[in-house]
């Protein structure tokens, strides 16, 4: 083998050398499909929930329920509305006449992240009667991976609400909750604990 042979050839195996180095280094920065997982966030009602209790009317920022929302390890989520049901336990008592100005409050920090002046009827008829809304954020709030937050559904109590009325509020269903991945608009797996659709 001829003296330029050679150096061809030693810098043809240190230029492979190379690349490789370069590709094992390289590789752990490198996403793939598999690694990739959905966000995904559970919503459970709160132990801390507050019991059933007389309110007075006029009644304003009531608490009627507290609900925990854990963000999974796929990736950060942002939150941007939640679908709210108000519920009556009685006859001919509507929730959507009763109960104005109804907020999701971030309990960590007592900020209200949404209000919606009035609740819309739903359904249930005459009997144990219904009003449903959904509930906009003002700001996205973004949860991080494995991030545990509490949130409060208060309501001020019409001053028209008379008598005893019992009333319950909370989510209506899993979708209840809006959310995406942060920073994009891929969609978000919701889980809805049995015990978060109504809190008393």
């Amino acid at each position: 083998m001829s003296l330029v042979t050679l150096r061809r050839y030693l810098l043809a195996l240190t230029t492979s050398c190379i690349l490789l180095l370069l590709s094992l280094l390289l590789h752990p920065l490198i996403p793939t499909a598999a690694a990739q997982t959905t966000p995904t966030l559970q919503v459970a009602l709160s132990p801390s929930s507050p019991a059933a209790q007389s309110v007075q009317a006029g009644a304003e920022h009531h608490r009627f329920t507290d609900i925990v929302v854990t963000a999974g390890s796929g990736g950060a989520v942002e939150l941007t509305s939640l679908r709210v049901r108000a519920l009556s336990e009685q006859a001919y008592v509507y929730p959507h006449e009763a109960l104005r100005n109804v907020r999701v409050v971030n309990r960590a920090t007592n900020t209200a992240l949404g209000t919606l002046s009035t609740l819309s009827y739903h359904d249930g008829g005459w009997w144990w009667p219904s009003a449903t809304g959904q509930i906009l954020f003002d700001t996205p709030l973004t949860l991080q991976p494995s991030e545990v937050i509490t949130l409060s559904l208060e309501a001020d109590v019409a001053w028209a609400t008379m008598g005893t009325r019992p009333y319950r509020l909370g989510v209506a269903e899993a979708t209840s909750l809006q959310a995406r991945a942060a920073g994009g608009t891929a969609p978000v797996a919701v889980q809805l604990v049995a015990n978060a659709h109504n809190g008393v």
